[in-house]
């Protein structure tokens, strides 16, 4: 997928075009200037700089576990 162009309006991220991506998708923002400062200029090859970053994983929280009488009496008490 190609990266996709934004620019900041009145405190909001502005696409330059329509996306495909599905609804509710996440998606990590880097500003450019950032990206490009810590990626350097060129590898020791002479090749363009190698992007590299971890995207955090979301947090969920444990599921309550219930044995099936419990998860019954949950049911019949809503």
């Amino acid at each position: 997928m190609q990266p996709l162009q934004a620019v900041v309006k009145n405190g909001r991220i502005v696409l330059d075009a329509p996306t495909d991506l599905p609804e509710g998708e996440i998606v990590a923002l880097i500003p450019l200037e950032e990206l490009l400062a810590e990626a350097g200029d060129v590898d020791d090859d002479g090749n363009e700089p190698v992007f590299r970053f971890e995207i955090p994983q979301p947090q969920f929280r444990k599921p309550k576990m219930l044995d099936a009488s419990a998860l019954l009496d949950e049911i019949r008490s809503l």
